[in-house]
């Protein structure tokens, strides 16, 4: 969080995909990360980087889906 404070959820991702699936704001870029639109101020290659300078990785896997959906954010756009 923002102010430093850490939530632990134990849960499976996947059902916490489902979850924020009502929330559009929050990407899934790397198997054990999601990032909040509201806070990336960059992408860089492989991490986006968050309010405070926070870094945050983007798996090979979630690169394409993390790069449209962080430009597609960017203009404005759902994605």
């Amino acid at each position: 969080l923002t102010d430093g404070e850490v939530i632990s959820i134990h849960q499976k991702l996947t059902e916490l995909q489902e979850e924020l699936g009502e929330y559009p704001g929050f990407l899934r870029c790397h198997q054990s990360y999601w990032a909040n639109f509201s806070h990336i101020t960059a992408m860089e290659k492989d991490e986006f980087v968050l309010t405070g300078g926070l870094r945050v990785p983007i798996s090979r896997s979630y690169r394409s889906a993390a790069r449209s959906a962080f430009f597609a954010n960017l203009r404005g756009e759902e994605g």
